[in-house]
C-alpha cells in the first residue's frame, strides 16, 4: 500500500472503525509499521477516539446519577448533564484533527509541488544544455559542409588544371610522334678560319615558334666509341653540352635543335672525341647563325 493511497482514501479512519476488509487491514498494518508518519497519525486518531469514549462515559454516567437539587417555584430541579459540553469538547477535537491532517495534506502536496518544480528546473536545464549541444553540433556541421565545399572546389579547379595539363601532354605527344613535313635540316662543315675573323656561312630561320630543326655536324671518318658537342654563343660562353653523341654510317654527328631553346644569335658548336682512355680530343667546330 502506498503513502498516498493511505491519504487520499482515508485508511486510518476507516480502520478505526472497522470498515476496511481483512485483506485491506493487514496492508495497512504492514504499511504504518514501514511508515513513520502513518503510524503517528494512528496513534493521534487513536487517542482522539479513546478521548471522545471516554467523555461519553462520563456523560452516561452523570445521566444516569442522581444530581444535587435545585429548588425553585416549580419544585426542585436537577442539573443538566455535561453532555453538550463533551460535544462541544469533542466537535473541537474533529476540527483540529481535520485541521491536522488537511496541513500534513497540504504540506505532503507542498513538498511534492516542490519536488515536482525541482525536476521541472532540472529538465529545463537538461533542455538548455541539449539545446547548446545540438546549436554546437550544427555549427559544427556547417563549418563542416563549408570546408568540404571549398575543397571540393580546390579539387575541381586541380582537376581540370591537371586535365588541362593532360590534353597539353596529349597534343604534345602526337606532333612528337607524328611524321613531320616541311622540316629545317641544316648541315653544318668543320670551320676553316679563326673562330671570330667572319660570320657564320652555315644560316637557319625556324618556320614557327614550335618546330625543331636538325643540325647535321660531318666530321669525315672517325673511330671513336662517343663523342661530345659543346653549344657556345658569340662570346664563347657554354651554352649546353652532351656526351651522347655517336657518328653515323655517312661520318656526321646529329643534334635536334628546337625554335624556342636559342634566340637569334650567331653560335658555335665544338665535337670532341671520348677515346676509351686519357683526355677529349678536339675533332671540329662548326659555326652557324640563327636568323629571326
Amino acid at each position: 500500500m502506498e503513502h498516498r493511497d493511505v491519504e487520499e482514501e482515508r485508511i486510518v479512519e476507516r480502520y478505526l472503525r472497522g470498515e476496511l476488509s481483512f485483506q485491506e487491514a493487514a496492508r495497512f498494518e504492514e504499511h504504518y509499521l514501514d511508515c513513520p508518519e502513518c503510524l503517528q497519525n494512528l496513534r493521534l486518531a487513536e487517542r482522539f477516539s479513546q478521548a471522545l469514549k471516554g467523555v461519553a462515559a462520563q456523560d452516561i454516567a452523570a445521566v444516569g446519577s442522581p444530581g444535587p437539587a435545585d429548588f425553585s417555584a416549580h419544585g426542585p430541579r436537577r442539573t443538566l448533564p455535561s453532555w453538550r459540553a463533551a460535544l462541544a469538547i469533542a466537535a473541537l477535537l474533529v476540527l483540529t484533527a481535520g485541521l491536522f491532517l488537511s496541513w500534513r495534506h497540504f504540506s505532503r502536496l507542498d513538498e511534492d509541488l516542490e519536488q515536482a518544480r525541482i525536476a521541472l528546473d532540472q529538465e529545463r536545464l537538461e533542455l538548455e544544455l541539449q539545446t547548446q549541444r545540438l546549436d554546437s553540433l550544427s555549427n559544427q556541421l556547417e563549418q563542416e559542409r563549408r570546408d568540404w565545399a571549398s575543397q571540393r572546389q580546390r579539387l575541381t579547379g586541380e582537376l581540370q588544371t591537371e586535365q588541362e595539363k593532360g590534353t597539353q601532354l596529349a597534343m604534345a605527344l602526337s606532333r612528337s610522334t607524328s611524321p613531320r613535313i616541311n622540316a629545317d635540316l641544316l648541315r653544318l662543315s668543320p670551320e676553316r678560319s679563326d673562330p671570330g675573323q667572319q660570320s657564320p656561312a652555315a644560316r637557319l630561320r625556324f618556320r614557327d615558334s614550335e618546330t625543331w630543326a636538325l643540325l647535321s655536324l660531318e666530321l669525315g671518318r672517325f673511330d671513336y666509341p662517343r663523342y661530345r658537342a659543346i653549344l657556345r654563343d658569340g662570346s664563347g660562353r657554354r651554352l649546353w653540352a652532351s656526351d651522347g653523341l655517336q657518328m653515323d654510317e655517312n661520318g656526321a654527328v646529329t643534334i635536334a635543335l628546337h625554335s624556342q631553346f636559342l634566340p637569334a644569335a650567331d653560335y658555335r658548336l665544338e665535337v670532341q672525341a671520348l677515346p676509351e682512355e686519357g683526355q677529349p680530343i678536339f675533332l671540329a667546330a662548326f659555326p652557324f647563325r640563327l636568323l629571326p
